[in-house]
């Protein structure tokens, strides 16, 4: 598991809506570093320009939702992911598309 796949299931979730805010961004990015520093999540915290990297990885990829949870499937820390991803996405208002796939990844993830 990598900080990476974290980000880009919560990156995804985010842009269900069909952008991905600064608001959400920015969310998403505080909310992770605040686990790491929570220990919630074994990683380094993560710089502006290591975020922006992978926000760019996001965008050139084709992966779909079911992708990228089944990269975070295997992983200890599911509940503080799934929050960050759902926190994020709620920070800019959660909307319709971004619940039914935060809900999607649930039922992926055996969550429901």
């Amino acid at each position: 598991m990598t900080e990476k796949k974290i980000l880009l299931f919560a990156l995804c979730i985010c842009a269900k809506d069909g952008l991905i805010s600064s608001i959400e961004a920015e969310t998403i990015l505080t909310q992770f570093n605040e686990s790491v520093k929570n220990k919630d999540l074994p990683f380094k915290k993560l710089s502006n320009a290591s975020f922006k990297k992978i926000i760019e990885q996001f965008f050139a990829s084709d992966k779909q939702l079911e992708d990228y949870c089944q990269d975070i499937k295997e992983t200890k820390n599911l509940d503080k992911i799934l929050e960050i991803a759902k926190i994020s996405a709620s920070s800019d208002g959660f909307d319709i598309l971004e619940n039914i796939a935060y809900r999607k990844a649930l039922a992926l993830l055996d969550k429901n």
